[in-house]
């Protein structure tokens, strides 16, 4: 059972809906994939909430995700193509997400994130 925002902003993004205002409906937003490409060392900047997709053909040896900011309940999944060995999630303002892990292997490897609230920010969620 999904638990909606009490008080929700306008467009405010949960999983895969979105408040127009008056109800929740399929978030057009989230309908895409955000495709990123990084090479070894660097720092994806992620300006929404769209799942991740890292077309990482080799193996990265380092790879920063800095998440978005967001509202309570918010969530964002990254997937990765192939391992990344080290690998550092941090919230909007670079501070590092204490549970988030510190490798993923690919194909898949879907890390799902939650924002939990504007003290906590961000916490690994599965």
């Amino acid at each position: 059972m999904l638990n909606f925002p009490d008080s929700p902003t306008l467009n405010e993004v949960y999983l895969s809906w979105a408040w127009d205002g008056a109800k929740w409906g399929p978030a057009s937003v989230v309908s895409s994939v955000n495709v990123v490409n990084p090479v070894s060392g660097a720092v994806v900047v992620l300006s929404d909430l769209r799942p991740v997709f890292v077309n990482n053909a080799v193996t990265l040896a380092l790879l920063t995700f800095r998440l978005p900011e967001a509202n309570p309940e918010n969530a964002i999944e990254i997937s990765f193509l192939s391992p990344v060995t080290s690998l550092i999630v941090q919230d909007s303002l670079g501070v590092v997400v204490p549970t988030a892990p510190t490798n993923a292997y690919g194909p898949g490897a879907g890390l799902v994130f939650r924002y939990v609230s504007s003290s906590v920010k961000w916490a690994y969620w599965k």
